[in-house]
């Protein structure tokens, strides 16, 4: 990502996916404008994250050495750049948000792709059975 996809004005960040070309405009929340303004007063070229050049496993490493710092436990799986995007999928889909549109926010273009994290629902979806069936 490079500073150019980063509207300030517009707060939004234009996300480019690479793997099947279909970018999209994700909105800023407070807590991400707030991060951003940071780096970008810290910025050293116009790469959001910059990594050293030749550094194959520095997003790897970076992400090891942030969960190292933040005492965050891998006892229960290891933790990858992906983690990030299944707990945005499972905490949208929690929230009530449409499957159709978690489908679009992560860019897949079969919603098959996007399904694969309903698994972690069960218990939504019991609760609001229960208060169909209740009259709620």
């Amino acid at each position: 990502m490079q500073w150019s996809d980063v509207d300030f004005d517009r707060n939004t960040i234009l996300v480019r996916r690479l793997k099947n070309g279909n970018n999209t405009l994700a909105l800023m929340s407070n807590a991400l404008r707030a991060v951003m303004e940071r780096r970008y007063t810290t910025r050293t070229n116009n790469f959001v994250f910059p990594m050293k050049c030749g550094d194959k496993n520095g997003l790897s490493s970076w992400l090891r050495d942030l969960v190292k710092r933040a005492g965050i436990s891998e006892e229960g799986g290891k933790i990858t750049n992906h983690t990030f995007r299944h707990t945005a999928a499972t905490r949208l889909l929690r929230s009530g948000m449409d499957i159709t549109m978690v489908q679009k926010f992560l860019g897949h273009k079969q919603i098959s792709g996007t399904m694969v994290y309903l698994h972690s629902l069960p218990s939504e979806v019991a609760k609001q059975a229960k208060a169909v069936f209740n009259g709620s």
